[in-house]
């Protein structure tokens, strides 16, 4: 039996997402920046030594890259013998070997299906979300690995205390110092942008043969001087900044994870494209060959997804052994690796380069 009543019976509580209402270009954290572990993982960085170490059904080799050292000045001969009848040096070569890690990142959670009975979403598009929230932290992970394993493979700028060197030790701008980190100055000692930094930081690199392109990333100091530079900070000097780093070459980019592992703003590196490579393995090529009844079982999945902004495959596992709970977890296995330094002898002008150096900004 039913009553009249003069109260309005209250709305249900609705449920919405949180890019419902205040729209989003993307997803969640998708605007976290990250430009050295992009730089990584793009393909113009990338060399096929991957495939190498990676022949299939999940199983690991290594890989030995054999090289020459690049002959010195010193070993020329003068007013030699022509023809030259008769050599009495020998030259070997050398080798470096690269394999993969044996440690996993991992990121995972439990699900208990009497939760979802309860929860208002459809259950698809919930463990497509949970999987993607899984990912974006496994690719900023990998980012910070990537940029502490970075700073430890940088090189030299040349053999420092041989009488070729193409530097001098020391603190004073233009040196290298202990930490083998170029001393490089942005500004005037009344604080002013200085127009011209950028060509001392480019002949230097140039010194020790870095090519048009180049990538610098780091700390916010370098990042702001550049910044400055491009709108028109220093149109009294009579110098078009702007258009001088366009044709010589710059790409610059503060990233803080970079800038932590160095331990300072005022810091900064160099990469030549190519120079360090990620390497990434996932384990589910070990199915490869087994028969789909062992490998596909109904509460049993293993896959391999790439990630969407740095594109790297990982192992995606997702089990429910005949309970209430579901396991779904995301893993992989990565890596960087650097040109040998030994590529140049210790007389060699080049000694100790490799394509990543350091940089340090001290002004006055």
């Amino acid at each position: 039996m039913s009553y009249l009543s003069n109260a309005l019976v209250a709305c249900e509580t609705l449920q919405g997402r949180l890019e419902d209402y205040w729209q989003t270009t993307d997803a969640m954290g998708a605007d976290e920046n990250m430009p050295l572990a992009e730089f990584l993982a793009n393909p113009a960085n990338r060399r096929n030594i991957q495939t190498a170490i990676l022949p299939g059904q999940g199983k690991k080799k290594v890989v030995r890259v054999t090289y020459f050292q690049r002959l010195t000045e010193d070993t020329v001969e003068e007013d030699g013998d022509n023809p030259v009848c008769e050599a009495s040096d020998k030259y070997g070569n050398l080798s470096t070997d690269y394999e993969m890690p044996d440690t996993n990142l991992v990121s995972s959670e439990l699900v208990d299906t009497d939760d979802l009975t309860n929860f208002c979403e459809e259950n698809g598009s919930y463990f497509l979300s949970r999987l993607a929230a899984h990912l974006d932290v496994i690719e900023r992970k990998v980012a910070t690995q990537w940029a502490e394993e970075a700073v430890l493979l940088a090189g030299k700028w040349g053999a420092l205390g041989q009488t070729n060197s193409l530097f001098t030790a020391g603190t004073a701008a233009g040196q290298i110092n202990t930490n083998s980190e170029f001393v490089w100055t942005t500004r005037y000692s009344n604080g002013t942008i200085n127009p011209e930094s950028w060509w001392d930081l480019r002949f230097a690199l140039n010194k020790i043969g870095y090519g048009s392109n180049v990538a610098l990333i780091g700390g916010s100091t370098a990042f702001k001087y550049f910044g400055a530079t491009q709108v028109g900070c220093c149109a009294d000097s009579g110098i078009d900044v702007a258009n001088a780093m366009n044709s010589y070459g710059y790409g610059v980019a503060y990233d803080k994870r970079l800038a932590s592992a160095l331990a300072s703003e005022n810091k900064l590196m160099a990469f030549v494209p190519g120079s360090i490579l990620p390497l990434v393995y996932t384990k589910n090529q070990w199915k490869d060959g087994v028969a789909p009844l062992i490998t596909n079982g109904a509460t049993f999945i293993h896959t391999t997804v790439f990630t969407r902004r740095l594109g790297i495959p990982v192992d995606v596992t997702i089990n429910h052994p005949c309970g209430t709970e579901i396991s779904m977890g995301v893993a992989v296995s990565t890596k960087l690796i650097g040109l040998p330094t030994d590529q140049f002898a210790t007389n060699d002008p080049y000694f100790g380069k490799n394509g990543v150096n350091k940089i340090v900004i001290t002004n006055p």
